[in-house]
């Protein structure tokens, strides 16, 4: 038998989710912004790896909650960056590639085992840094 969840728990569902989308959106947002001399825009570079740790709320909003809150979150930061700056909006396509990557392997169980979970952030980090290179 199947179980599913009271309206109560529907509500409570949707308010974690709407509080990522929200949390998410404003994470990945300030990451554009920000700039220092160690964390620059949302890169880390460890002998000539470059870590791309902007991307990191848009991974955790997939792999937790699925492909659709992170595609809204995907779209409100390109309707942010459209009006903002319509020269790097079309830059938002990684984060798409992103969500779609993390949602697929999440749907493989790659996220059950500490290694794993640890080994495809380094490689989508290391993806999103080197091979990107935005």
């Amino acid at each position: 038998m199947k179980k599913t969840l009271s309206d109560k728990n529907k509500r409570i569902c949707f308010f974690l989710q709407l509080a990522g989308i929200l949390l998410c959106t404003c994470a990945t947002v300030y990451s554009d912004r920000v700039s220092t001399d160690i964390y620059i825009g949302g890169f880390l570079s460890v002998g000539g790896l470059v870590f791309s740790l902007r991307y990191l709320p848009l991974i955790l909003l997939s792999g937790v909650f699925g492909e659709v809150p992170g595609m809204l979150c995907v779209l409100i930061v390109f309707l942010h960056n459209l009006f903002l700056d319509r020269n790097v909006a079309f830059l938002n396509f990684i984060y798409l590639v992103i969500v779609v990557a993390t949602y697929s392997a999440s749907g493989r169980r790659c996220f059950w085992s500490v290694r794993k979970t640890l080994l495809y952030g380094l490689s989508l980090t290391v993806l999103t840094g080197n091979l990107w290179g935005v």
